[in-house]
């Protein structure tokens, strides 16, 4: 009888925790802390870093022992994902309470959560009193107190980066191909751990993320007027450097000969630069238009060194006519 009591005792222990995971050592039940990223406006991105993830577990005052719960460093290979919690074997019955701690990473374009939340393992002795059973629990309640955290969010979010053409002068060659130099540039202690792609004409190309491993990446595409290349799933922070290679030298064949370029940006207005523009890309959508310009004067048969002159005659020989014609009405 003192047995069942004792049981009794202990399942009612357990069913108070509002168990979301039960789980015992070597069995294929195990409790999960559920990850997460989306963007700062609450959505999922396109795309996700892959990147390890580390917790930290705090024990609180009043457990049993010092027994901790694990949680492995996680490799994140889709969002969201469920990250596996490891119950110890514990030697002692009790309530085991825990705090848990996600470690900010250095992914490029991430923001990582600050939250914490505490979990609670319940090692209770089986019917037969022969056996440690465990029972998982979260245990911090969200701010409407309608559920427990069981997610830790993190923020990442992705822009892109569209780049125009323009010809403009009566000698600026539209169906020519201007090349330009796109250089990105993670930020200081930051690395890229997913691609950025691009669509150059037809075809889709791939920045992958290892090529960024170093911080940097320069690609080359061509743009000729009218066109636009569009950069998606760039993580917010980056550095890019927008440079066109020289169309400016030479003779005024349909490639060479042209102004200075002019570059825009976003709403800014346009300017001329041999060195291109770098911008820290932080908004949804950043748009540069690089302007090439090439013009000559038409030759009108009036030499303009000399058109003020001219004027000045003319205004003297009407003025002229008009006093010989006042002159005879007044003769008159």
């Amino acid at each position: 009888m003192k047995k069942v009591i004792v049981w009794l005792m202990s399942l009612a222990a357990v069913l108070t925790l509002c168990v979301t995971a039960k789980a015992e050592p070597g069995t294929a039940e195990v409790p999960a802390i559920h990850k997460e990223y989306l963007t700062a406006a609450g959505t999922k991105p396109a795309t996700f870093p892959q990147e390890e993830l580390t917790f930290e577990v705090l024990p609180k005052e009043g457990n049993p022992d010092n027994t901790l719960i694990q949680i492995e460093n996680f490799t994140v290979t889709q969002n969201p994902a469920d990250i596996p919690v490891t119950i110890p074997a514990y030697q002692r019955a009790g309530k085991y309470n825990y705090t848990v701690k996600e470690v900010a990473g250095n992914s490029q374009g991430a923001t990582y959560t600050e939250e914490t939340f505490d979990v609670q393992v319940l090692a209770y002795w089986n019917e037969d009193h022969t056996k440690l059973e465990t029972a998982f629990a979260f245990t911090t309640q969200n701010p409407d107190a309608t559920e427990k955290i069981d997610t830790l969010t993190n923020q990442y979010d992705l822009c892109s980066l569209e780049i125009s053409k323009q010809v403009t002068g009566n000698l600026g060659d539209r169906n020519t191909e201007f090349l330009v130099d796109v250089t990105f540039d993670s930020s200081q202690g930051k690395v890229v751990r997913s691609d950025i792609t691009y669509l150059d004409g037809e075809k889709t190309e791939v920045i992958p993320a290892s090529l960024l491993a170093d911080g940097s990446e320069t690609v080359t595409i061509s743009l000729k007027h009218g066109e636009t290349v569009v950069f998606q799933n760039i993580p917010y922070g980056m550095e890019c450097s927008v440079r066109e290679q020289d169309y400016t030298m030479g003779e005024a064949d349909g490639t060479r000969g042209y102004d200075i370029p002019a570059y825009g940006v976003n709403d800014k207005p346009s300017q001329e630069s041999c060195e291109g523009i770098s911008e820290t890309l932080d908004t949804d959508t950043e748009k540069v238009v690089i302007t090439n310009n090439r013009g000559a004067t038409v030759d009108t048969g009036v030499v303009l060194e000399m058109l003020p002159y001219c004027l000045i005659l003319l205004v003297m020989g009407v003025g002229f006519v008009c006093l010989i014609t006042r002159k005879r009405h007044t003769a008159e």
